[in-house]
């Protein structure tokens, strides 16, 4: 098995020789002899990796990664032991050192995570949501943290920005049919199912598709006890309020 290793994000991802070659241009003699000295391909900016790359290996091509004019500041209520950057990298203080932090992928929303302190917490938070509280500002009454390219794994501050609800809609409208959706308890806010897209909750709970969408981007009032959210917002709102408390 092989993998690319991406040093931006530290996220690994299975791949073939074959995939390898028409993505590069490079033979499988060159792959190889790249992955045997832990060269980097410059050309997609990723090392190759297997089931032996060890997790010190990757995090010393995560450190050695360079970027232009990468800002630093101290997390807000981290008693001075945890950095953040601007691209979204983070450093852990000690007296005598200092040493960078992985940040890992969130499988189901697919975005990255980190556990620092913040605002006297110690806790798991995503890394854009750190980011834009630091080098972004405080969103408004109403606006949720959007990435501009809609990559959710870069975390340049240039890339996040807080938008209304109505705009993100008309940025994502394209994505809604397919996004998982769930339905929520409209007091307690828990979870009770979750459904792979709208057509699905429609369909399952015996709701038009319209039903559902209109509910999801907040269009309708409730008049029964069916709340329904995308997921990924509603994954944005947990992390929210864990930040927030």
């Amino acid at each position: 098995m092989i993998y690319l290793y991406d040093p931006r994000t530290n996220i690994l991802t299975e791949t073939t020789y074959k995939e390898l070659e028409l993505l590069t241009g490079k033979s499988f003699s060159s792959l190889a002899t790249h992955k045997s000295k832990k060269m980097k391909l410059s050309n997609i900016n990723c090392y190759l990796a297997d089931h032996k790359t060890t997790v010190q290996q990757r995090k010393e091509w995560y450190v050695k990664e360079k970027y232009f004019n990468e800002v630093w500041k101290t997390i807000e209520g981290s008693d001075g032991k945890f950095l953040v950057s601007n691209y979204g990298r983070f450093k852990r203080l000690y007296k005598r050192t200092e040493m960078i932090l992985l940040p890992y992928l969130h499988k189901r929303s697919g975005n990255l995570m980190v556990k620092v302190q913040f605002k006297n917490k110690v806790n798991k938070y995503k890394v854009s949501h750190l980011v834009a509280h630091h080098f972004v500002g405080n969103p408004k009454e109403g606006e949720v943290l959007h990435h501009k390219n809609l990559i959710k794994t870069d975390n340049y501050f240039v890339n996040l920005e807080f938008i209304t609800k109505e705009k993100l809609g008309k940025k994502t409208g394209f994505k809604s049919t397919s996004k998982p959706v769930v339905r929520l308890d409209k007091n307690t806010m828990e979870v009770l199912e979750e459904y792979r897209s709208v057509r699905e909750a429609g369909r399952k709970c015996f709701f038009s598709y319209q039903t559902v969408l209109d509910r999801c981007n907040n269009k309708t009032k409730l008049s029964d006890g069916d709340l329904f959210m995308f997921a990924e917002e509603y994954e944005s709102l947990v992390s929210d309020l864990s930040i927030a408390e």
